[in-house]
């Protein structure tokens, strides 16, 4: 008897590239929705640090040693900007979740 955790992969033919993973672009459209929203809530001196935080999740792909402190900023933002900052903690939230799986 045998036992396989993780994934299996099979590949035949030519020009394969292996399994994608990464954080769903879906997601990180929702995020940067949620997070224009929010920015113009948020205090004018706490609308740049929105901006920044933005501009790296736009640009840093799935590195999550660029995403991770972007979206920790976004996420203490949205915790104390009110109403309008819940659904940037749930998409901060489910970005965070397909860094880490």
């Amino acid at each position: 008897m045998s036992y396989h955790s993780g994934d299996n992969i099979n590949q035949y033919g030519d020009g394969n590239i292996g399994k994608i993973v990464g954080v769903p672009t879906g997601d990180v459209a929702t995020l940067i929705s949620a997070a224009n929203r929010m920015r113009a809530a948020v205090p004018p001196a706490r609308q740049q640090d929105v901006s920044q935080a933005l501009e790296t999740v736009q640009t840093a792909g799935d590195d999550p040693r660029r995403l991770r402190p972007a979206l920790e900023t976004l996420r203490s933002l949205a915790a104390v900007a009110g109403s309008v900052g819940v659904p940037v903690i749930e998409a901060v939230r489910k970005v965070l979740d397909a860094l880490n799986s």
